[in-house]
């Protein structure tokens, strides 16, 4: 499956600190950059394919939709920024980062590093946006001296592949949508949220705080429909795949533990394959889902769609033969035995008590 953040091109990179809140809950002002990062081309390599990594379509990467867009918002000054010169880059990147800091009101949110960057991502370079919030950590450093492998602590650590404790927002310009002198809308872009925390059911699931309050986005409607997509394609392709039928129901019965049952906050096509199928299969399932036009990256799940799909699982045999049971414990109430020609042996949980 293509990766449409495989060409992302980094231009301008600033970076802040952003503190918790006091014990009263003020705001402790941001500390500001004056000027632009100075990143080695190796340095800049790393930076652009850790946001490749992250945001790609074997991650927790959400598409979202963007609901304040007025010039004072995040994404007002953001999509203005494109258009500046270094020195107006500087002095809005630092207002971003007070908005981060206001968007911050509980005092249980830590602070660390804001780093604002643009470029171009994309077969079709369209330009782009974006922010990164990154907790600070310690870790170690080995280094040699003349005797001996030393190590040493390190205390301001962040943005190493093993963290999880950032989040990365993005807005990037739709094709054909830059026109000078002319007022920016929500329209004219796309934004992509990425939270470790997106994929996986807590109190709070995806920091509120970042994607609402600060990038000001929330879940799409369209999640809904995305949602009854995936699940129509891969039971699609499930049914058709060339491989015995107990083995379609043992997949078919995961499709509905990965919808219903998974601690999720949302479906992927690459984390489905990667659980469920073999090497193979996945590649072929994931074109697949492409041809379908299914999006590339993470979609939030909303099963509001499918909820009475999901409750019954049938299956029927080739003598119009149907048989329906709950999906929940599926597996606990029909046991396939097994083929015996064009006979298949079940074994049925309870006795007959109606007909």
């Amino acid at each position: 499956m293509s990766n449409q953040f495989a060409n992302l091109l980094i231009n301008r990179v600033i970076v802040h600190q952003v503190f918790e809140r006091t014990e009263t809950r003020e705001i402790q002002t941001p500390r500001y950059n004056n000027s632009l990062a100075n990143l080695d081309a190796n340095a800049l390599t790393i930076l652009q394919n850790r946001i490749i990594d992250v945001l790609g379509h074997n991650s927790h990467s959400v598409e979202m939709e963007i609901v304040n867009s007025q010039d004072g918002d995040t994404f007002g000054v953001a999509a203005k920024m494109l258009d500046t010169n270094d020195e107006e880059f500087i002095v809005k990147s630092q207002n971003i980062a007070y908005k981060l800091a206001e968007a911050q009101t509980a005092r249980n949110i830590p602070g660390g590093v804001v780093v604002i960057f643009d470029g171009t991502v994309g077969s079709n370079s369209d330009r782009y946006i974006g922010f990164i919030k990154a907790e600070i950590h310690e870790g170690f450093s080995l280094r040699q001296n003349s005797e001996q492998l030393l190590l040493e602590l390190l205390s301001d650590l962040c943005l190493t592949p093993q963290q999880k404790l950032y989040k990365i927002g993005m807005f990037i310009e739709k094709e054909g949508a830059s026109e000078p002198n002319t007022p920016r809308t929500a329209e004219q872009f796309k934004a992509y949220i990425y939270d470790q925390n997106m994929n996986v059911t807590t109190t709070a699931g995806a920091a509120i705080y970042f994607y609402e309050s600060f990038f000001g986005c929330k879940f799409s409607p369209s999640d809904k429909r995305w949602t009854m997509d995936f699940h129509t394609h891969t039971k699609d392709y499930i049914d058709n795949l060339n491989v015995q039928d107990e083995k379609k129901v043992e997949l078919q019965s995961a499709l509905h533990s990965y919808l219903k049952v998974s601690q999720s906050n949302v479906v992927d096509v690459s984390a489905f394959g990667d659980e469920y199928l073999t090497p193979e299969q996945k590649d072929d399932y994931c074109s697949y889902m492409e041809a379908n036009e299914f999006p590339s990256h993470a979609v939030a799940k909303d099963i509001s769609l499918i909820q009475n799909k999901l409750k019954k699982r049938q299956i029927t045999f080739s003598s119009n033969v149907s048989l329906s049971a709950p999906s929940d414990n599926f597996d606990e109430l029909v046991e396939i035995i097994g083929h015996e020609g064009s006979k298949t042996t079940l074994r049925i949980e309870g006795f007959i008590k109606g007909q």
